[in-house]
């Protein structure tokens, strides 16, 4: 199917101005020059165009580097701060089966630190009910993932280890995530979960708008997203992201979560054309 042109407004110099700004606090947007103008000639108005460069100002894009700081908190976090002893400990993948997924890959480049600072012994596990077979010997269970829209996953891990788990067996479980928004964060550790999660994110639009011109940002947004498909490949669009976790945030070179404003990646426009967009997500997963 061929990707449709889109009509939108034309650009004054404010508006241009505006896109250099962009560039130069998102540096990454320079090489998505052509997804960038397509976003925002999907806008019907200023108003709206004018929520798309609010958002993308405050948008958390880690590169490599950042990500490369995290990791090694992370193994900072399970080291120094827990002091888990790497031979009665398993770092386990969040994700359930054998498809690829955030989780697997944090487990995958964590492999890269443990070996950098000679933590070896540590047992590393790509599905977390595993953990089970090993919890006699190594107690210690410290689940991995890359990002927390809502803590829905997190918890409902952590819940079905600690029905699965017999009672014979003393353990403890701790949980580390790259990057979460507020009320996953919240939400986890009202179940009284051990989490560390670095970087921590607020609401695109409620926690940076307030009163009337919150309300008018939701509206634009809605209005915005009522031009993308209802569903691709029997997925329901996500609005305001999954959870309605208005999040701001994406990895370089990774699958966006689903947790992203879906205007940023969501594949396809009611009328079924292909979009070009500024983030990537494979659909099935």
């Amino acid at each position: 199917m061929k990707k449709k042109k889109q009509k939108g407004l034309k650009f004054t110099r404010e508006q241009f101005n505006k896109i250099l700004q962009l560039y130069n606090v998102q540096p990454w947007l320079q090489k998505k020059e052509d997804e960038l103008f397509d976003l925002l000639g999907l806008c019907s108005n200023i108003a709206e165009q004018g929520l798309i460069f609010d958002l993308l100002i405050k948008f958390k894009y880690l590169t490599s580097s950042d990500i490369s700081e995290y990791y090694e908190k992370i193994v900072e976090q399970v080291v120094e701060s827990w002091k888990l002893d790497p031979n009665e400990t398993q770092i386990v993948a969040i994700s359930c089966d054998d498809n690829p997924d955030s989780g697997q890959a944090i487990l995958w480049f964590l492999k890269y630190y443990l070996v950098k600072y000679s933590l070896s012994g540590f047992k590393l596990l790509n599905i977390f009910w595993k953990a089970i077979k090993h919890v006699e010997q190594r107690p210690n269970i410290v689940l991995v993932d890359e990002f927390a829209g809502t803590g829905t996953t997190v918890i409902n891990r952590y819940k079905w280890l600690r029905n699965s788990i017999p009672a014979k067996y003393e353990y403890n479980i701790f949980v580390c995530i790259i990057a979460s928004m507020l009320n996953a964060k919240n939400n986890i550790e009202d179940h009284g979960i051990e989490l560390f999660t670095p970087l921590v994110l607020q609401k695109g639009i409620k926690h940076n708008y307030e009163g009337k011109k919150r309300k008018k940002a939701y509206r634009n947004m809605y209005k915005l997203e009522l031009k993308l498909a209802e569903e691709v490949e029997d997925i329901r669009l996500p609005n305001l992201g999954w959870g309605f976790a208005e999040a701001l945030y994406a990895q370089q070179y990774a699958n966006a979560p689903n947790s992203v404003f879906p205007i940023f990646w969501w594949p396809k426009l009611n009328d079924g054309s292909i979009r070009n967009t500024i983030l990537r997500r494979l659909m099935s997963d």
